[in-house]
């Protein structure tokens, strides 16, 4: 796939490949057309409690239903992003942790997008 763009970050004009997936080739335009799109690195969400009516503390949830939210992410630009158990129950946090974890382990469109779990207290320390 081709395709011409302007980089966000000096308003280039560049022609941009892409094959099987990954970048191949960057090349900056010559004589470019005026109105060309704007193209910018996905974004990384630091902490991700959840998306679209559907939260990560929920004990309904399944591996299906954090692919849905990993996901649905890219139509924001987001490509990384840390979902995030906040403060409740042990057997709460426990299950989010586990059932993301095997979200990672069995889907690998889930693993590209989890940079890590953002855990939210009051397990992490005593003090």
């Amino acid at each position: 796939m081709q395709f011409d763009a302007r980089r966000y970050d000096n308003d280039q004009a560049v022609s941009i490949v892409i094959e099987e997936g990954r970048l191949l080739s960057v090349t900056s335009l010559i004589d470019p057309p005026g109105d060309l799109p704007c193209i910018a690195p996905g974004l990384v969400d630091l902490q991700v409690n959840g998306h679209g009516g559907q939260e990560f503390n929920d004990l309904d949830l399944t591996i299906e239903k954090v692919s849905q939210v990993s996901t649905a992410m890219d139509a924001d630009g987001v490509t990384r992003y840390c979902p995030t158990a906040t403060t409740q129950s042990f057997e709460m946090l426990s299950h989010a942790m586990r059932t993301i974890d095997e979200a990672c382990n069995q889907l690998p469109e889930v693993a590209r997008r989890v940079a890590c779990i953002h855990l939210e207290g009051p397990y992490l320390s005593p003090q």
